[in-house]
């Protein structure tokens, strides 16, 4: 089997980082920001946020102020902050153990994402990484999956673990089993994300009941 994993809200613990991050600057320029447009934005890639928060939220700033904001919070975060979810290395070891193929599809820049990459080992268990500054594709697009499913380059069944429900959505029109996984921390629907996958678990640890 083919499994993706999301990283953020899945693997990594880093939601309410994302959620305060996104609405502190907003609000860092006298602005409010309702939950659906911080469900939106997580959905965005960092050049699409950026366009939104200018068009939308009419924030006027230059990219090096965003720039520079994001890449302090997110690099104290990534290299140093946030944590692994419950059982995340003992079930990659347990899904590589029985030969299972694993591989990272994330909405965040591998310049970050790296960073927690390296620092909890996971590169032991993945085959590849899918991101959106190495494809030039968004996770909102098919092709972002597609490109993945050439990689493998087999006919195996493919999953998606992931807590957002766009992606499951976008998955399975790339012919990509969806695993819905729940995020406590996240701003996610869990009901909806379940409603759009084929299995639906709490911990990650619950793969093991599907695999």
């Amino acid at each position: 089997m083919n499994i993706f994993f999301d990283l953020d809200g899945t693997l990594l613990d880093s939601m309410p980082m994302w959620n305060n991050l996104e609405r502190d600057f907003v609000e860092s320029y006298g602005k409010e920001i309702d939950n659906e447009s911080l469900w939106l934005l997580n959905s965005l890639t960092e050049k699409e946020m950026i366009k939104y928060l200018r068009d939308v939220l009419e924030i006027d700033f230059n990219y090096e102020e965003i720039e520079n904001f994001f890449e302090r919070k997110l690099f104290c975060g990534y290299s140093r902050d946030l944590k692994l979810r419950k059982d995340v290395l003992e079930t990659l070891d347990y899904l590589k153990s029985k030969g299972h193929n694993l591989s990272l599809a994330t909405m965040t820049d591998y310049k970050y994402c790296k960073l927690a990459i390296e620092r909890f080992s996971l590169n032991d268990y993945l085959d590849f990484i899918l991101a959106p500054d190495l494809i030039d594709h968004s996770k909102s697009s098919p092709k972002f999956f597609e490109y993945g499913l050439k990689k493998y380059n087999n006919n195996e069944k493919s999953y998606l673990v992931d807590d957002a429900s766009y992606a499951l959505k976008v998955a399975r029109k790339a012919n990509i089993i969806p695993i819905a996984i729940e995020d406590k921390n996240g701003r996610e629907d869990f009901n909806m994300a379940k409603s759009l996958s084929d299995f639906a678990i709490k911990e990650i640890g619950d793969l093991r009941n599907i695999f």
